[in-house]
């Protein structure tokens, strides 16, 4: 995973053709897509379009990572699937009639 540093009220472009996930790890960031305003701190995370550019300066001194999000339906397996594993190694209920 790459990061990026911003010092205080730096700037930064971003290009970038689809969706990508911006994770701030310190600081504050103001980022404007599409016309729309947004404020990142730190721990946060926010969705980026893509297709435009997007602005992102720096609040304060911040340093984050841009990455490829990972799809919903895999972090619900990911999340999921050891759960799915124990229950399909126990034994069926025995029901007394």
């Amino acid at each position: 995973m790459k990061t990026t540093m911003l010092h205080c009220q730096g700037l930064l472009a971003l290009e970038y053709a689809g969706p990508v996930e911006l994770r701030c790890i310190a600081g504050a960031l103001w980022i404007t897509e599409h016309g729309c305003d947004l404020i990142v701190r730190a721990g946060e995370r926010c969705r980026l379009q893509g297709g435009d550019k997007a602005l992102v300066q720096a609040l304060r001194p911040s340093h984050f990572s841009i990455e490829a999000p990972q799809s919903p339906p895999l972090r619900w397996l990911a999340r999921w699937l050891p759960r799915l594993r124990r229950i399909g190694r126990r034994p069926a209920p025995r029901y007394a009639y």
